[in-house]
């Protein structure tokens, strides 16, 4: 169902012509220049948590010190009509301060909602999915193009109910431009990469088991990596890619629950060769990777696993511009924290942001901070009250030292959140 408007920008506050870049950047345009004034996918991705952390056996919280909540807000509590089910992949950055979200379930037919937060945090249903319509339905991930059109994609619905890649236009009307066969993908899922007028992305199955592909904004589409079977380490290429320098992508893949198959991380080069950089042995080393990699303005890769490390609660790997591999943090120690689930987002400071799934002092989840030099810590625990927790994933920062994110639970409904945080 699509909520009929006479044209979104109205909504959304665009009152007046200005490029895609200006759109997007003047929220951190305007705060650059005060501080310069100043002097200054959802029963197999349940399964994907749940299994791992159940292997290793955290099933009580740790009790461990955390440093002083900074101030976290309830934005908007989902109420099923609106939205439930909050997806697995981040928000993104709209125009003018706007957070765009999917939901994989709610709205009119209970098959998925697209929304966004405006600048003074105020919610705005934009379109509900429902089988058989434009878009497909079980919406998994939203992103921008490089001329500032929002595109999106679905685990189902399109030509051959194996999900699409769809737009959304001014007024809110969604339509399909590319419906997977099957052949060249099959529920696609993850961060999706925009570059040189072509969107970048990945399915978890399809073709063999799952690809990487190329794809036009008019729906012309092309393979890049094709995973060989299902029984492999390439195997769950669930969480999109990363965008590296120059014409590079970076990805990493869940591996399979069946053997002893924990992952990799991948990269592609500008001609399209695709090359192993690490494999997981399932140890120390880290294992699960649900999240797609962060690139560094240096070459440096870094990510998260879901688990393994030297507690067993999930890692923060580095990936050196020579391909060398390390751990840089392993989870589940002190503080108490552990399953990384929603990945890292670069900080406009230059830290590294994320959440985890459980952990923190009501085992409810956490928001972290991680330096590059290897400084570690919890900046807010996630409380429990009102069912409040089990981030869902990644964060979002709009403006320098803030950020949006959502919950799997709690609310005024039970059914999910939407809350933004402010560091001090």
């Amino acid at each position: 169902m699509t909520i009929k408007r006479t044209d979104l920008r109205h909504e959304i506050g665009v009152t007046e012509t200005r490029t895609a870049a200006r759109l997007y950047d003047e929220p951190f345009r305007r705060s650059r220049m005060k501080l310069s004034e100043k002097g200054g996918a959802l029963g197999r991705r349940l399964r994907r948590l749940a299994l791992p952390l159940m292997a290793v056996g955290f099933v009580t919280a740790l009790a461990a010190p955390v440093m002083a909540a900074p101030p976290v807000r309830i934005v908007h509590s989902f109420d099923g009509t609106d939205g439930r089910s909050p997806s697995d992949e981040t928000l993104v950055r709209g125009p003018l301060g706007t957070v765009f979200g999917v939901t994989m379930l709610g709205g009119e037919r209970d098959e998925g909602a697209l929304f966004f937060v405006d600048a003074n945090d105020r919610f705005h249903l934009v379109h509900s999915f429902a089988a058989g319509t434009g878009g497909g339905w079980m919406p998994n991930a939203v992103f921008f193009s490089e001329g500032g059109k929002l595109f999106g994609t679905t685990a189902f619905g399109g030509a051959y109910e194996q999900g699409t890649v769809y737009q959304l236009a001014w007024n809110g009307d969604v339509s399909t431009i590319h419906s997977f066969d099957g052949v060249d993908g099959n529920q696609p899922s993850g961060r999706v990469v925009v570059r040189n007028g072509f969107f970048y992305g990945s399915t978890g199955s399809g073709g063999a088991a799952g690809n990487v592909y190329r794809l036009s904004p008019a729906g012309d589409i092309s393979v890049l990596y094709e995973v060989p079977q299902r029984f492999s380490n390439e195997a769950g290429v669930y969480s999109g890619l990363g965008g590296g320098l120059g014409e590079e992508l970076f990805g990493a893949t869940y591996g399979w629950d069946v053997g002893d198959f924990h992952g990799v991380i991948f990269k592609i080069d500008a001609s399209g060769v695709t090359s192993t950089i690490h494999t997981f042995q399932g140890g120390s080393d880290g294992s699960r990777a649900t999240s797609p990699p962060v690139v560094m303005a240096d070459g440096t890769v870094y990510g998260t696993t879901l688990v393994g490390g030297a507690y067993g609660g999930g890692v923060i790997y580095k990936v050196t511009p020579e391909g060398d591999y390390s751990v840089a943090y392993s989870f589940g120690g002190e503080p108490n924290a552990f399953a990384p689930f929603g990945g890292l987002v670069l900080g406009t400071n230059g830290n590294l942001y994320g959440t985890t799934t459980a952990g923190g002092e009501a085992n409810n989840g956490t928001i972290f901070e991680f330096k590059t030099s290897g400084e570690f810590r919890v900046i807010y625990s996630f409380s429990g009250v009102n069912n409040f927790g089990y981030p869902q994933g990644g964060l979002v920062e709009t403006t320098p030292g803030t950020f949006y994110g959502m919950t799997g639970s709690g609310g005024d409904f039970g059914l999910g959140t939407i809350y933004k945080l402010r560091l001090r």
